[in-house]
């Protein structure tokens, strides 16, 4: 691990008991008090935008980088405003599954998740990371209760952050529909070899992969750099509405052999 990285760098909230009896969100518009307990519920599905801003102000001269960041839902909040004009800011959908880059920092807080000792803290995450690491630097950020980690990272206003501007094109959209309720029917999509094999090629090509989804498509796609790739019959009215909508996009099918 340790030859492909310069540097790790951790970032991490929690609030101690007593540190913060409330946080104001949504100041721009209607705002209302949130005990920290819910405010880290809250923010979890956004909290890649938090690190990439602590990033940018941590590394000033580094923010005409290229950034690879899997994709994140959030309220628009200051954190955001500081970073949403960054130059290259790439969002990917699946960026776990088909973006090294991300697979490996996924990797790394999982390695930090399984074998943390104690308190969350520097010396505790250089224990979890320094067998793998070795000259690697590591450097970790409690984004905690102090003042301007509060303002920053609190909801300013009560709408999502669009994040489609930096969302990263070519698209592998998979069209694929459930024949039944097993919610484990999709785990087994998810091992089965033409799923690993479009998040292969989706690598190859620094592509996004997500699932059709009728709500985003017409506002997400590009037809002219996605593809589609269809994975059972069930998913053809699906390939048929995304041909209506799209035509001329490319689609791939990746049904097994006897169903083509």
């Amino acid at each position: 691990m340790s030859s492909e990285l310069q540097r790790i760098d951790v970032f991490y909230t929690y609030y101690p008991e007593g540190s913060v009896e409330e946080i104001i969100v949504c100041k721009d518009s209607y705002p209302r008090r949130i005990k920290p307990e819910k405010f880290v519920r809250d923010i979890e599905k956004g909290y890649e935008h938090y690190c990439l801003w602590k990033y940018c102000v941590e590394y000033p001269t580094e923010t005409n980088s290229l950034f690879e960041v899997d994709h994140f839902q959030s309220k628009i909040t200051p954190a955001w405003d500081y970073i949403m004009d960054l130059e290259s800011l790439s969002i990917f959908y699946s960026g776990g599954e088909c973006n090294k880059s991300i697979s490996m920092a996924d990797i790394i807080l999982r390695l930090i998740n399984n074998t943390c000792k104690g308190d969350l803290d520097h010396s505790n995450i250089f224990n979890c990371l320094k067998d793998y690491t070795k000259k690697t630097s590591i450097k970790s950020y409690w984004m905690g209760p102090r003042k301007d980690y509060l303002n920053n990272m609190a909801w300013r206003d009560n709408l999502d952050i669009d994040t489609t501007p930096n969302v990263q094109h070519p698209i592998f959209w998979i069209a694929w529909s459930k024949y039944t309720d097993d919610p484990d029917e999709r785990v087994s999509l998810e091992w089965s070899d033409p799923y690993n094999e479009v998040m292969e090629g989706a690598e190859a090509s620094f592509a996004s992969v997500r699932f059709w989804d009728p709500r985003e498509f017409p506002l997400q796609v590009n037809k002219d750099d996605d593809v589609v790739f269809l994975l059972n019959d069930k998913a053809i009215p699906i390939l048929e509405s995304i041909r209506y909508i799209s035509p001329g996009i490319r689609t791939v099918d990746f049904r097994p052999g006897d169903s083509k």
